[in-house]
């Protein structure tokens, strides 16, 4: 039944997309149903179908355009964001209370302007991460679901820029209310154990609307380094298609005489460092897939036997002649490309567990919980409530980070991990025992205590 002539392969129904991996170039090529060319026997027809490949030109204009759309969205976040929160401190109207807390007609436009430029730019943004991407990779992005993940990373990124620019206002409502808060955290960390004294020194010398400004201006200090960064950025500079060479084709090829090159792994690293950097989460997740898939490099090892040598070292270890560690040499992928990918990968992923979720998330959401104790009998029930909320909001982010680490981060990550997810519960319990203690102080090791 396998020769040509048999029926039995025509009464065969073809699936309703039939995809099947071709050897000479990587390329996996797709037909619609009722299309698909004859598996046995001649194949003339083959020469129509021609593979789906992004040009030269079609990646590096891509890569132009997502830079550009990255420059905007951070430009905004690390310049215009900053600038209004600063306008507070100049214009009286806007300027936050003990009794009402932030001012709603500051908060409300800033909310409004930052929801109306990440709904355009991240847009932008995400329209050139696409295009980046091959039809046979759109593909395993929908089988993996990172085309619905979207939507959450589109709301994490408001909600990240909503906790940024309240951090930037919360110096301003410390100061305002600033009475006898100092005093009353330095009596409450005179008698905790071992850092007690260098505490209480810190914060007559600092104070506390002091230690919150200078976080605050540390967090934008490091913002527009990035940006400075981002603007020196271009496709060229990338280093676009190092670790994925050119490879010719045959000459009896039907698909053309060369490939075009792939924009490499180590490249979409780079580029969702800088969607970080401009609060677009959603788009440094589709760099960060996307590199995932592309790390892996064929390699022929010709010098080990290529697939041969590979086959036949997998029946040495079958029969016990070889060692199983021994058969990663001879896998036909470039390990040093791997290698470089997943540390760039695993540095990048480090970087946001401390950037995004200890200095900008968890430690201005424990100073937060710590000014609602302290000041809970200066404040009016209005600016508690607010308060409240974003302290909420700040809890919810900083876990919602700790969720997504695509490399491996090794004992850094995990350290940080533990003392982000430490500082929220911590802060947590802060609000809910300032509640309940009467003098609405609660320390972690005295319990409530009484100033």
């Amino acid at each position: 039944w396998l020769k040509p002539s048999g029926a039995l392969r025509h009464a065969v129904a073809p699936p309703l997309i039939s995809c099947i991996p071709m050897v000479e170039t990587g390329v996996t090529m797709m037909w619609p149903r009722g299309s698909m060319p004859t598996l046995l026997g001649p194949q003339p027809q083959l020469a129509k179908f021609t593979p789906i490949r992004l040009t030269d030109g079609d990646q590096v204009q891509g890569v132009t355009d997502l830079l550009e759309s990255l420059r905007a969205h951070a430009t905004f976040t690390w310049v215009v964001l900053p600038l209004l929160a600063f306008a507070q401190v100049v214009l009286p109207i806007l300027r936050p209370t003990c009794s009402k807390g932030f001012s709603d007609v500051s908060l409300l436009a800033a909310v409004a302007l930052i929801f109306g430029s990440h709904f355009v730019m991240e847009s932008q943004a995400w329209g050139s991460a696409k295009s980046l991407a091959s039809e046979p990779e759109m593909v395993v992005m929908r089988t993996y679901g990172i085309l619905k993940r979207r939507r959450w990373l589109v709301f994490i990124g408001l909600l990240e820029a909503i906790n940024f620019y309240n951090d930037l206002t919360f110096p301003i409502l410390a100061y305002e209310c600033r009475s006898d808060l100092t005093e009353r955290w330095a009596e409450s960390w005179a008698t905790a154990p071992l850092v007690g004294p260098i505490a209480v020194s810190v914060l007559h010398t600092l104070r506390f609307w002091g230690l919150s400004a200078i976080c605050v201006v540390f967090v934008i200090v490091v913002g527009l380094t990035g940006l400075i960064s981002l603007f020196g950025v271009s496709a060229g500079s990338l280093g676009l298609y190092d670790g994925a060479p050119v490879r010719p084709t045959s000459s009896g090829s039907a698909y053309g005489q060369q490939e075009p090159p792939r924009l490499s792994a180590y490249a979409l690293v780079n580029l969702a460092r800088h969607s970080e950097g401009a609060c677009t989460p959603s788009v440094a997740c589709w760099c960060t897939e996307l590199a995932l898939q592309r790390r892996w490099v064929f390699c022929p090892k010709e010098e080990l036997g290529g697939a041969l040598g590979a086959a036949r070292a997998r029946e040495s270890v079958i029969f016990g002649k070889a060692k199983p560690e021994s058969l990663e040499q001879y896998e036909l992928r470039d390990k040093e490309v791997l290698d470089r990918v997943d540390a760039a990968g695993s540095m990048y992923s480090c970087a946001v567990l401390i950037g995004k979720v200890l200095i900008g998330g968890a430690l201005p959401l424990w100073l937060q919980a710590n000014f609602f104790q302290l000041a809970f009998d200066v404040l009016g029930p209005e600016a508690r409530l607010k308060l409240t909320v974003r302290v909420a909001l700040s809890a919810f982010h900083v876990a919602a980070r700790l969720m997504a680490a695509p490399f491996k981060t090794g004992l850094l990550g995990i350290f940080v991990s533990v003392v982000g997810l430490f500082a929220t519960v911590w802060a947590a319990l802060k609000v809910g025992y300032g509640l309940a203690c009467p003098d609405h102080v609660w320390m972690l090791f005295q319990g409530c205590m009484d100033l």
